[in-house]
């Protein structure tokens, strides 16, 4: 069975990972990634983390994965908060160079969690699978036949600024209206501390609420699932995935929101596309094991 390392890349550490086609991690090295420290710094630390990898030589091919825009073609990050020393570094191509000339792929970290999904978790043996995150921010991509959709500029899939309600307000460069505004982990707290309490801090808190039978609590996640039914079911009704999988933070909270979530999302698409399927995500390591299978699709391609 062929094998691949996954790195995923963050502003505090940087794991690399030996992962086996079918997602198995086989072994995983960690280590700060100080990238304060500049780009160099940080090729040395993946380089060594690898190295230290048992039997790394066995592997096809490198996967990375980084929070931040990228240019996957030329294998360079092009805004990243954490990494912003960097941003145009020649990354892919220094690596290989240091790792036997072995081909590296660079890919942003949500499209990679959604390729794991697709080829590793959740997804795995469908055709056509849409992947969102639903955390601090909201993202998504779409694997079809088991390669990502990345469209002109990189973004497809990207429905955080899609517009879903016509009541909510603008907020930073989102549209007015935009699902991210409305449903994820950051747009829930706003609403607790706006209609409940200027103490609440996270959005498990409005779901811990809600449970209880917290009137605005409860009034908050029927928001959350109106906005986000209408984002799923366009998702439906443009691409007619055979699944669609939802990670991220915010997901801890499920139990609060996903049937009713469910209900409303098949509520808007034709009947015949009810036998599509609405999963939480399976992986526990969607960073390196996305990275991974984002290679392993590259060199597939």
């Amino acid at each position: 069975m062929k094998k691949f390392i996954g790195i995923d890349l963050g502003g505090t550490n940087v794991r690399a990972a030996l992962i086996r086609e079918d997602g198995e991690v086989l072994c995983v090295n960690k280590s700060a990634s100080n990238p304060e420290k500049g780009a160099e710094h940080v090729v040395d630390v993946i380089t060594n983390l690898v190295l230290d990898l048992p039997d790394y030589q066995q592997a096809q091919a490198i996967g990375i994965a980084v929070p931040g825009l990228i240019d996957s073609e030329r294998g360079v990050i092009t805004a990243a908060n954490n990494l912003a020393k960097l941003v145009g570094y020649p990354l892919t191509s220094t690596l290989s160079k240091r790792l036997q000339n072995k081909p590296v792929y660079l890919a942003n970290d949500g499209k990679a969690a959604a390729i794991g999904e697709a080829l590793a978790g959740a997804g795995k043996g469908k055709k056509i699978v849409y992947y969102v995150t639903i955390s601090t921010g909201i993202g998504g991509a779409a694997v079809i036949d088991g390669q990502l959709l990345m469209g002109r500029h990189g973004f497809a899939g990207e429905v955080g600024n899609m517009i879903v309600n016509q009541k909510d307000k603008a907020y930073g460069i989102m549209n007015k209206g935009a699902v991210e505004s409305g449903a994820s982990g950051t747009a829930i707290t706003r609403k607790g501390k706006e209609k409940i309490s200027q103490d609440i801090q996270h959005a498990g808190e409005v779901f811990d609420l809600a449970k209880e039978k917290h009137a605005d609590a409860i009034a908050i996640v029927e928001e959350m699932t109106d906005d986000l039914s209408n984002l799923l079911s366009s998702v439906s009704l443009v691409i007619d995935p055979d699944l669609i999988v939802l990670g991220g933070g915010v997901m801890k909270g499920k139990d609060v929101f996903f049937d009713r979530l469910e209900e409303k999302w098949k509520s808007k698409i034709f009947d015949a596309m009810t036998d599509a399927e609405l999963v939480s995500a399976q992986l526990d390591e969607p960073g390196i094991v996305g990275a991974a299978m984002y290679a392993l699709s590259r060199e597939s391609d």
